[in-house]
């Protein structure tokens, strides 16, 4: 991103409403960077390099989260 980095786009749009899912791919992998994106708004984190089919299941994960719910309505009651 030429003007601004990820982790500052991922807050300015949580902090506008907008909830599109987020992946962060970075070569940063250690714990506190990895912490820092999902507080920033991250959904997730995946350290480069990576394998090709975890980005993709990892991809496909956030889309199935988003989607509305097409599964009837349960009802838990603590017992």
């Amino acid at each position: 991103l030429p003007k601004l980095d990820g982790l500052s786009l991922i807050r300015q749009l949580r902090a506008r409403d907008h909830f599109t899912p987020a992946l962060i791919l970075s070569a940063l992998g250690e714990v506190d960077h990895r912490v820092e994106g999902l507080k920033a708004g991250g959904d997730d984190y995946l350290v480069k390099p990576f394998a090709s089919v975890e980005l993709i299941a990892r991809i496909e994960v956030l889309s199935r989260r988003n989607q509305p719910a097409t599964h009837s309505e349960i009802m838990l009651e603590a017992g």
